[in-house]
């Protein structure tokens, strides 16, 4: 079975994890809030805590890219508003994690121009 990590489970990447949980894969997800792990798992995903900072990540990032072929990163960027993010920052942060995993494919969508 082929094992698909989703960085964001949200608005968009919540319901693409349950529609590649229907055709056969096996996902785990993240969430940056842990209200929404309960909910992730319920639906079959197995939920991970993480938060991608411009500096570091808080999570074991290892753990919720092992034995993943795919990677979705599927978080928003965070550029308007008061408390801009540098999304690049965070997507380089998951570059060295992303090179020592098994992950073959990395897709990145743009979940606020979707």
């Amino acid at each position: 079975m082929t094992k698909i990590s989703i960085f964001g489970c949200g608005w968009l990447g919540f319901p693409l994890a349950k529609a590649l949980i229907e055709k056969g894969f096996s996902v785990n997800g993240s969430t940056t809030s842990t209200d929404k792990l309960a909910l992730l798992e319920k639906a079959g995903i197995t939920p991970f805590l993480i938060e991608l900072g411009e500096k570091r990540i808080n999570a074991n990032v290892d753990e919720f890219l092992e034995k993943s072929q795919i990677l979705i990163i599927n978080i928003p960027p965070k550029l308007r508003g008061n408390f801009s993010e540098n999304f690049v920052s965070k997507i380089k942060n998951t570059i060295p994690f992303i090179e020592k995993s098994k992950i073959k494919r990395v897709l990145v969508v743009s979940s606020t121009s979707v």
